[in-house]
């Protein structure tokens, strides 16, 4: 059984991206992406280190793209979205190496390409990840806390909640501080 890694940003998240998580459960977690990557990106990773989908016991596997189907129907404004996984490290040069699996779910918009989604790479991971001062730090993570409520809102709504009795809640916890 894969065991997690003290150097994996996946294994060990840092306060950053626990800020991000949307849903853990006891062998995957999913976390919102930045939103200036693109708005409502999510990834779907396993809680234990596996390098990619073949070192995965159909289990896992499973709990995995059925999370990551169930948020790509949450993230479907009308023009689809995609899940696509990345087991390999990424390119060097781009300073972005995380070789632990993970999926993304990429939400479609009316800019895609017809038959594929084009997905802006990232010259570095500082260009996406890492604010240069204290404005910046504080304005992405109001856009993370933002893309949050909003997909709490859309996942209520999808599961079949009418909009009055997810505003009651979503105004219960806002006065309680916990939104």
């Amino acid at each position: 059984m894969p065991e997690k890694k003290m150097d994996c940003t996946f294994c060990q998240p840092d306060e950053d991206l626990n800020a991000r998580i949307i849903n853990r459960g006891k062998s995957i977690f999913t976390f919102l992406s930045n939103p200036r990557f693109r708005r409502h990106h999510l990834l779907v990773v396993p809680n234990e280190h596996y390098v990619g989908e073949d070192a995965m016991n159909s289990d896992i596997l499973g709990k995995i793209m059925y999370e990551a189907k169930s948020w790509a129907n949450v993230v479907d404004f009308g023009y689809g979205a995609v899940v696509t996984q990345k087991s390999q490290p990424r390119q060097p040069e781009n300073g972005i190496k995380i070789d632990h699996a993970h999926f993304h779910v990429w939400p479609r918009t009316k800019q895609d390409e017809q038959n594929g989604i084009v997905i802006p790479a990232p010259q570095s991971f500082d260009d996406f990840f890492v604010p240069s001062n204290e404005k910046e730090r504080i304005e992405l993570d109001e856009d993370i806390q933002r893309n949050k409520r909003e997909l709490r809102l859309l996942f209520l709504r999808k599961k079949g909640m009418p909009w009055p009795d997810i505003w009651a809640l979503m105004e219960k916890e806002h006065s309680r501080g916990t939104s």
